[in-house]
């Protein structure tokens, strides 16, 4: 039991450590996480847009 709860408190120093060391690189994280949602978000809607072509093709073959 003492193992386990000095382990936990030791776990929560660190991550208030953490968080004082990255806070600023957490914030470009989830700016760059933004970013890739937006390029996933827009590399999904060209995928759609291919698989519409494709399909007004077939009619046309």
């Amino acid at each position: 039991m003492r193992h386990t709860r000095r382990r936990h408190t030791t776990l929560r120093e660190y991550s208030k450590w953490y968080r004082r060391q990255y806070l600023p690189s957490l914030s470009s994280y989830t700016t760059i996480l933004s970013i890739l949602g937006r390029g996933l978000k827009s590399f999904s809607n060209l995928e759609k847009k291919t698989k519409k072509n494709k399909n007004r093709e077939k009619p046309k073959l």
